[in-house]
């Protein structure tokens, strides 16, 4: 298996691939991790273009982005912003192909490319349907560089994605970062987890609980986010407390995982600073009806367990029931609402927060 020298200092145009609605909390990320090597150059929907010179260790850190790319200009553009169309510039042109492999050589020689390490030599890769060039640019890498062409199992992905062509770094997928967790219907994403712990603003020493943990995502990416007391998962399903008990064994996270059902939890009041969790929607898993019903049960039982500064942070698309449902609250407000996009669903994380002043 490739990997990738975390220590050597680098000098590249890279792309790094969020949710829609995460660009803010990834560009907020970049200036806490890497202020000094980081210089965002383009924003997009769901990514951002950064400038970055440096060592990569501070980088990988991110739990915002899901994936890393090198940035390929379309049109010889140094900040690597996609020009007219990245599908144009692949259809057909020999000065194309000499740019796309110029700006690969630089990667190689000083930038993010160079990191790699491959176990066993050469470096795989894959060319995504790019347009008509797609076979010219598979034999020119394969003749140019020697690499092998193993589009099931690649270190470097060419491929076009939002206009830009960029060439995605296989050890830098979030999931080589961190590992592979288990997951149940309806996970929640872990880079929409990492968003959600910003929003949730995760201090050392707190408390953090997730009532409706299923396979423990939002737990295992708190407690790598924070240096928190303790994490606490509850879940109705016997299988959900035991695959969410896997996941956080298998980072050594020494969380607490218990069969409980998140309106009646058997923990003392004032208990738990930060909460999150992500509630059943109402389609792939529960049902409308049942929310209209669950989600108050909730809410109150949450504002019983959180501390008079604790926040909570509840990530739903059922969410007109969920308004009505804190408005009817005591004690609770919505401070900000975050519309997030995953695998077609539009849900909405909303942070919660006690209304000072009452009991």
């Amino acid at each position: 298996m490739t990997a990738i020298d975390l220590d050597r200092a680098i000098s590249d145009v890279l792309v790094l691939d969020t949710v829609p609605g995460g660009v803010d909390h990834l560009t907020q990320e970049l200036r806490e991790l890497a202020a000094d090597r980081a210089q965002v150059v383009q924003r997009g929907r769901d990514f951002v273009v950064v400038r970055y010179a440096g060592p990569l260790r501070d980088l990988v850190r991110g739990r915002t982005y899901s994936s890393c790319s090198v940035a390929i200009p379309a049109g010889g553009s140094e900040d690597g912003r996609a020009g007219e169309s990245g599908a144009r510039q692949a259809g057909g042109s020999g000065d194309w192909l000499a740019t796309v492999l110029d700006r690969l050589d630089e990667s190689l020689h000083a930038g993010a490319l160079s990191a790699l390490v491959p176990s066993e030599p050469p470096l795989r890769f894959r060319v995504g349907s790019i347009g008509p060039d797609r076979w010219q640019l598979r034999d020119a890498l394969v003749g140019h560089y020697g690499w092998a062409n193993e589009p099931g199992n690649w270190d470097i992905n060419l491929d076009i994605r939002a206009g830009l062509l960029r060439a995605e770094i296989g050890p830098l997928f979030l999931t080589r970062r961190f590992g592979e967790l288990a997951r149940m219907s309806a996970s929640t994403t872990p880079v929409i987890a990492g968003i959600m712990c910003r929003l949730a603003k995760l201090h050392a020493g707190d408390v953090v609980l997730d009532p409706m943990c299923g396979a423990g995502t939002l737990l295992v990416v708190a407690a790598g986010s924070a240096n928190l007391a303790a994490v606490i998962g509850c879940d109705i399903s016997q299988r959900a407390v035991r695959d969410a008990a896997a996941n956080l064994a298998r980072r050594g996270v020494a969380g607490t995982v218990l069969r409980a059902d998140a309106g009646q939890l058997p923990l003392p009041a004032g208990s738990v600073d930060r909460v999150l969790t992500n509630l059943p929607f109402g389609k792939r898993v529960g049902s409308h009806d049942n929310n209209v019903e669950l989600y108050p049960r909730v809410l109150r039982e949450l504002t019983r367990v959180l501390t008079r500064q604790g926040r909570a942070v509840l990530l739903t698309e059922d969410k007109t029931v969920f308004r009505q449902s804190v408005q009817r609250t005591p004690n609770l407000h919505i401070v900000r609402e975050l519309v997030l996009e995953s695998g077609g669903a539009h849900p909405t994380a909303f942070v919660l927060a006690r209304t000072r002043g009452r009991r």
